[in-house]
């Protein structure tokens, strides 16, 4: 099932281990003001993420600069869906 898009939030994949909130968070203010982190600390979601944005502008700047690295590893940004858009069965 197709969730909405949440216009102000990119879902990252491909993050390297060592990735923290904190570094995410310096990373992506390059690009606007960060509003949110989050990275999965869930054996299962690692190496997944999210940063929520203030505005519209600075996610669209986040997409137009791909591809992103960190520390040498490329990472998927896509715009991320609501909570609770897919049924994880």
């Amino acid at each position: 099932m197709q969730g909405n898009i949440e216009p102000k939030k990119i879902y990252l994949a491909s993050l390297p281990k060592w990735t923290t909130e904190c570094s995410l968070h310096e990373y992506f203010s390059q690009f606007g003001i960060v509003m949110d982190v989050s990275v999965s600390k869930v054996y299962k979601f690692c190496g997944r993420g999210f940063v929520d944005f203030r505005d519209l502008m600075s996610v669209a700047q986040v997409l137009d600069s791909q591809p992103h690295k960190l520390n040498e590893t490329q990472i998927t940004i896509c715009l991320a869906e609501e909570a609770g858009s897919e049924d994880s069965g």
